[in-house]
């Protein structure tokens, strides 16, 4: 009897009752690949696009290495530009992101991270 109560008494302490998500999937920092590009709502992008990645640290900056070909199909995928960025929490899951070539672009936070950089253009990066 006394192990049933020792074993009842250890299980109830190793059990949590912690249902938090600690995964990174909602986490800002850490690397994000290039999932989309679309202009108005139409995809534009092709396979050495989505190449191109970010990479946010938690001192709120940042690398966006992009990848560009002039004919995905018969030359091959380069690493066209590195850009330096800063980024910074508006408000709830509404983020800026500024990179060093002058742009300052919203951006929101949700399962992936969607860049507004103006004129209907989006980026959709998603956690590898």
């Amino acid at each position: 009897m006394k192990k049933l109560t020792l074993l009842s008494a250890l299980l109830i302490f190793a059990c949590s009752s912690d249902d938090s998500d600690n995964s990174n999937s909602k986490s800002f920092e850490g690397r994000w690949n290039l999932n989309s590009i679309s202009e108005n709502g139409v995809e534009i992008h092709d396979s050495c696009d989505l190449e191109t990645y970010m990479v946010l640290s938690e001192s709120n900056t940042g690398t966006y290495h992009q990848y560009y070909s002039d004919d995905p199909d018969t030359e091959p995928c380069g690493l066209d530009a590195t850009y330096q960025l800063t980024w910074s929490q508006v408000n709830g899951s509404n983020y800026n992101i500024s990179f060093d070539f002058g742009g300052s672009f919203p951006a929101v936070l949700t399962n992936v991270l969607t860049i507004d950089f103006g004129g209907g253009e989006e980026q959709i990066f998603i956690k590898p």
